[in-house]
């Protein structure tokens, strides 16, 4: 899927990318790519709108592999993205946990 890297590529070489700069991808379930890109940590990415989005179930998953496949280029990214995993979905039980009304 040459035309998505190239895509992906083009976005990158467009952008000014300093130290401390967040680059966020969601690989979403409908196979497509989001990307935020900002010079500060945002209070949450959920609230931001994407600056692209690339729809290539390959490069996504090419992307994903990068990071967290068996040859990651991030020796910790498992690690770090397991304890995350499990804080993010500690926090989500405490607050329904917590909800009035009871979970659910």
């Amino acid at each position: 899927d040459m035309g998505s890297l190239q895509k992906l590529q083009d976005f990158f070489m467009s952008k000014k990318l300093s130290k401390g700069t967040i680059i966020n991808l969601v690989y979403k379930l409908d196979s497509s790519l989001d990307i935020c890109v900002r010079e500060n940590r945002p209070s949450s990415f959920e609230s931001e709108i994407p600056d692209i989005c690339i729809e290539s179930p390959s490069l996504s998953r090419a992307l994903f592999e990068t990071y967290l496949g068996e040859s990651s280029i991030i020796p910790d990214a498992k690690r770090e993205w397991a304890e995350g995993a499990k804080k993010l979905l500690e926090s989500d039980k405490i607050r329904r946990d917590t909800r009035p009304g009871g979970s659910g």
